[in-house]
């Protein structure tokens, strides 16, 4: 048991900081995936202060009293004012609630080669859905 804990603990660490294949069970799209979702949780863990932007923000999304969830984000504001950061604080907060039954699908341009090609985009959500689905 502890060496399983140890190895399960160690391949979590691995697949938090490095964006380098293991040679597990992880396909392209999996991998991908992972990787996206780090590079959110990165830019997050620098988001600091702006506590009532972010609860506002997490609440638009969350259900409201008539049962209907809003699924559209828009964040506007001047370059360097904090857009991405609180984007991705946002994320890290939905894909806490993804156990609820919330699907959320994190893409970070430039955080994995081909991120920007549009076709891999599709791909990678089509498999994270059908994924979400079962």
């Amino acid at each position: 048991k502890f060496t399983e804990k140890v190895e399960h603990d160690l391949l979590t660490a691995i697949r938090m900081n490095f964006c380098s294949p293991s040679n597990d069970d992880i396909d392209e799209y999996k991998f991908a995936t992972i990787q996206h979702e780090n590079a959110v949780k990165q830019k997050a863990a620098n988001f600091v202060g702006r506590e009532v932007m972010l609860k506002e923000a997490i609440n638009h999304l969350e259900v409201n009293n008539n049962n209907q969830s809003h699924n559209t984000l828009i964040l506007h504001g001047e370059p360097g004012c904090g857009k991405s950061g609180l984007l991705a604080a946002v994320a890290v907060q939905a894909m806490k609630m993804q156990d609820d039954g919330n699907f959320v699908y994190a893409h970070a341009v430039d955080s994995c080669p081909g991120s920007g090609i549009l076709e891999k985009f599709l791909r990678r959500l089509h498999v994270n859905l059908r994924a979400f689905r079962r």
